[in-house]
């Protein structure tokens, strides 16, 4: 998510994402059924 989108929620983009996704989205990417690459480009930030 970006910025437009927490706008829109009303909220903070920090907010939209937890520890927890970080967390998840590093385990994928380690597994190797996450490419960096894709991670990148799936994360809000």
């Amino acid at each position: 998510m970006d910025a437009r989108i927490a706008n829109a929620r009303d909220a903070e983009p920090a907010s939209l994402i937890t520890p927890a996704h970080v967390a998840e989205m590093a385990q994928l990417v380690e597994s190797g059924a996450l490419t960096d690459r894709l991670a990148r480009r799936s994360s809000p930030w």
